[in-house]
């Protein structure tokens, strides 16, 4: 440089082509995600599958809120008996508890069905609402005496377990990238 600032180029020094690009080193790797954050992500797809469910058949009734507050009786117990609007603490707890519960049988479907293709995909997708249904009816309803069945009808029950078979089997595709 000289005394002004302006850089003095000596025209015998071999120079790098004017449109050349550093080569750059590659240090990551593409990562493949793990079962449990695939189950995760497929589990918040399902929630939102069940919940839409859910806030319908809770709108037919009038209250839109309904289910959830019928959800969170599992742990607010009488608290959450007889809410029928929407109460915060009570609603969204058991908002709460749905998409904890649709998170555990993302990852549950996951686990059984990565290694698996096309239609057993879809069977394994189909076992796993079938296992929640039971859950929902043996375990939820009749020994701790909460959940949705006691608000909805039968048929709205296996109406949002088959909504979940639905999600669990076509959000396959996006929770797990190709091999």
């Amino acid at each position: 440089m000289d005394a002004v600032g302006v850089a003095i180029v000596n025209p015998r020094e071999p120079r790098a082509p004017p449109l050349s690009q550093p080569q750059r080193a590659v240090c990551l790797s593409r990562v493949r995600p793990t079962s449990t954050r695939a189950g995760l992500a497929l589990g918040l797809l399902a929630a939102s599958a069940t919940a839409g469910a859910l806030v319908g058949f809770g709108h037919r009734l009038g209250i839109p809120s309904r289910p959830f507050n019928a959800i969170a009786r599992l742990l607010l117990g009488s608290r959450a008996e007889g809410v029928w609007g929407f109460a915060p603490l009570v609603t969204l707890t058991g908002v709460a508890l749905h998409v904890t519960t649709m998170l555990v049988w993302g990852v549950v479907y996951v686990r059984l069905a990565a290694a698996h293709r096309g239609g057993a995909r879809i069977a394994i997708a189909v076992g796993v609402a079938a296992m929640a249904l039971l859950v929902e009816l043996l375990v939820v309803e009749r020994v701790l005496h909460a959940g949705v069945s006691g608000v909805l009808s039968p048929m709205q029950v296996v109406v949002v377990h088959a909504v979940l078979a639905v999600a669990l089997a076509v959000g396959m595709r996006f929770a797990l990238p190709p091999l």
